[in-house]
């Protein structure tokens, strides 16, 4: 199963916002942002909009002068509300600068986060995936440009995106590649030194959601005691708290990759349920890896509350 990229184009439209957008003052700024309609179903554009709303807000008491950041965080906990209605002549070009320099940030967060690999992978050892992920991929491989070791790579189904990954890791000399179905997870488990994989969101709570069948991966990492490693960009992180009964995982995929289209009478009888998406609760993850470091599942809280602050703006 296919791992969004991320997307920089709802950004990309909020940047427009701050650039071309008819507004006078930081709260006429954040009403317009928050007013833009969403157009994806993910987590990512709602993430961004917070991400924004937050370093307007840094910005403008920057402008300001009147506190500094710890005091204005101080307010915001003691149920203080700051208001953003002064007009500051510089307030747009120190936005548009911001804005690109966490654009940068986030163009370059898969070459940070892959430059960590040497730190957690070493020669010798066996690290199982699942998925198709780019930002996996980039670790891995870049593991192995000082490293010797072989990748388990679970099948997800599709012979396409199975396929490039495969590929992408056969490429290189210093890594083995092995292809299992994901029937037989457990059975390769106790061989498996380190689990590392992408999530589709982290919640505040220490959970993930990622692609359905991460969670009996996860399990069986734990049954055995392998160490299960998170690697993705803050982007992906949200202020909600997730868990298995959250509509998100309610969605259902086409099962054309889990059923032979050549068996017609199968087709005709059978009545698939192909889940999109698996909640891995926080006590299965072993680290996060992000471009601002590697976490505990615990201290995914406090990330959340240094890149959107304490108020839930959206």
């Amino acid at each position: 199963m296919l791992i969004e990229m991320l997307d920089l184009s709802p950004l990309e439209k909020l940047v427009d916002a701050i650039q071309n957008g008819k507004w006078k003052t930081a709260e006429d700024l954040i009403k317009l942002l928050v007013e833009q309609p969403t157009g994806r179903s993910d987590l990512s554009e709602e993430n961004f909009k917070r991400r924004i709303i937050k370093i307007i807000k840094d910005e403008y008491m920057d402008c300001k002068k009147k506190t500094s950041r710890e005091k204005v965080t101080f307010a915001l906990l003691s149920g203080h509300q700051e208001e953003y209605n002064e007009e500051i002549p510089e307030l747009r070009d120190r936005l548009i600068e911001a804005s690109q320099i966490f654009t940068d940030e986030l163009c370059h967060g898969e070459e940070t986060i892959s430059n960590k690999a040497s730190d957690f992978i070493k020669t010798g050892e066996t690290i199982l995936t699942y998925g198709c992920s780019s930002y996996v991929k980039r670790f891995l491989l870049k593991a192995a440009e000082t490293q010797k070791f072989t990748v388990v790579y679970v099948s997800s189904g599709s012979k396409s995106l199975d396929s490039e990954m495969v590929k992408a890791f056969s490429s290189r000399q210093s890594l083995r590649v092995v292809v299992i179905p994901h029937s037989n997870v457990f059975a390769m488990m106790p061989r498996v030194t380190t689990i590392v994989v992408e999530p589709q969101a982290v919640y505040a709570n220490g959970g993930f959601m990622a692609v359905s069948g991460m969670h009996v991966i996860a399990l069986a990492a734990l049954h055995y005691s392998k160490t299960f490693l998170v690697c993705g960009p803050t982007t992906k992180y949200s202020p909600k708290y997730g868990t298995a009964c959250d509509e998100a995982f309610d969605k259902i995929q086409p099962a054309d990759d889990m059923l032979p289209s050549t068996d017609k009478n199968l087709l005709g009888q059978a009545y698939a349920l192909n889940s999109l998406y698996d909640y891995v609760p926080p006590e299965l993850v072993t680290l996060f890896i992000t471009e601002t470091g590697d976490h505990p599942p615990g201290y995914c809280y406090r990330i959340v509350r240094e890149i959107y602050g304490t108020e839930e703006d959206i």
